[in-house]
Parts: C-alpha cells; structure tokens; sequence
C-alpha cells in the first residue's frame, strides 16, 4: 500500500482532506475522544435506531471504539458518515431544521452553515470511505496535527530501524513536533504530499520530500502529486530531531506569512 500523506486544509471551517490517513490513525492521536455518534449514513445497518432524528446513533466511548474497529474491517469501499454528539438528551432537542441540516451535510458533506453544532457539542464531522481519502471537519485544528505528526512517526519508525545494524537495538523514532509542521501551514492550504517513496535516506538522515498537490488530484484516484519540489522534512536518527527546509524559493512567501 503507499505510504504517501496527502493533505489539504481549508481554514474558513478547518476543513481538512486527506489521503493515506485513516480512521485508526484518527483515533490514535485525537484529544477529545468522541462519546457517541451519530450516523450520517442513512442506509447503514450498523447502531441503534434514534426515533427523533431518524438516524442511527453509536452510543457510548466503548460503542465508539467497537464501531471504529468494526468499520476498519470493511476496508475504504464503505462509507463511514458521522457527527459526534456530547449527550442523548440534547440530541433530543434538535429542532426539524437542525435535522435537515444534519441530512444535507451527510448528503454532501458540506455544513448548510458551521459544521459545528451547539446543541452536539461536536468536535468533529468526519466522512470516509471514497477509495482512500477522507475529510474531516476539527473543531480544533490542533488535534489533525496531533494526527498527521503521529502517522509520520508511524512510517517513518521502521524504515529507520531497517536499516540499523543488526548489533544495534532498534530505536523510537521521535515525533515530530505539532509546531514545526504548523509551520508549513500556507503549503498545507495549497495541498501538499509527504512523497515517503521518493524519500532519501543516509548517514542516519531520512528526507521526505513534501510536493505541492494539483487539484484535479482531489477528483481523481489515478491522478499523481505534481513534480512541484515544495519542502522537505528530515529526521536525524543520531540526534532524534526534526528539521524542515524550503526547497523552492518561490514558495517561500507561503511560509514567511505565518510570521504575520
């Protein structure tokens, strides 16, 4: 399977598309642990029937858990729709506009205002299943960092210790710190791919080349990333840190604007 992470992020309602990320990384890595569920699939068998929505709810953080083990098994031809939803009750007082809301936003995985919801106490809205990518709605955008650095580490943890010596005992890689990948954040607004398979590694160093992504990949599974060099992160075994270069200088204007 690639191992590519392609992302793009829409800060008007902290959008975030990506591929090569997948509901198990999600939950690995987010803070705010959803409770309970509420089914955005309309035509899913899966939960319990709620009669004042109409939907199917999961109910419960070990429901929660079952379900999302549940649904990785099925693999990416399944769709996976859902709102998380902070306490039954309220979910009762949802009025039959904020329903209608709720089946547009499953239907086309567009908010008809803020995908955030106050009578939910939502903190995501997430939609999976379409091949390999998905898209999500964070609350708070801090908690995709906290995903993406993990699934970095992820990838990168053997690939460092296939290539240590066999006397050597095998070594966590270190994770690569929220705040040096928010600094690629203009990059992310453009798309962008961490290219692991085109990665360089020697002496101890591993270079991910980070390339800008054409739009037409977003509608087309068979469309690639473009030869657009953008950045690159590297790791440094010895040092167990993290360093992040520009490698075009006509990007560096996406960058300098964090400074603002």
């Amino acid at each position: 399977m690639n191992s590519n992470i392609c992302v793009h992020i829409d800060t008007l309602n902290n959008t975030v598309l990506t591929r090569g990320i997948y509901a198990s990384d999600f939950f690995a890595a987010i803070t705010h642990q959803p409770k309970n569920l509420l089914l955005l699939d309309t035509a899913t068998t899966m939960g319990e029937f709620e009669s004042h929505t109409g939907m199917k709810m999961i109910k419960g953080t070990e429901a929660v858990i079952n379900y999302g083990q549940q649904w990785q098994r099925r693999g990416p031809s399944s769709q996976n729709k859902w709102i998380d939803f902070n306490d039954v009750t309220m979910l009762k007082e949802l009025t039959p506009i904020e329903i209608s809301e709720l089946l547009y936003l499953g239907h086309t995985q567009h908010p008809l205002r803020s995908p955030f919801f106050y009578k939910l106490q939502n903190n995501f809205v997430y939609f999976d299943g379409s091949g390999y990518f998905s898209k999500t709605y964070y609350r708070y955008l801090d908690e995709f960092f906290q995903v993406l650095a993990k699934k970095i580490t992820t990838i990168l943890q053997p690939r460092v210790n296939e290539r240590r010596s066999i006397f050597r005992r095998s070594s966590a890689v270190e994770p690569i710190p929220t705040i040096q990948l928010k600094t690629l954040k203009h990059l992310f607004q453009e798309g962008i791919s961490f290219s692991f398979d085109k990665a360089e590694y020697t002496n101890q160093l591993f270079k991910i080349p980070i390339y800008v992504v054409e739009d037409r990949f977003w509608k087309s599974q068979s469309a690639q990333a473009s030869e657009q060099l953008a950045a690159s992160i590297t790791y440094n075994a010895n040092e167990k840190s993290w360093q992040i270069a520009i490698e075009n200088d006509d990007l560096n204007y996406l960058i300098n604007q964090n400074a603002n």
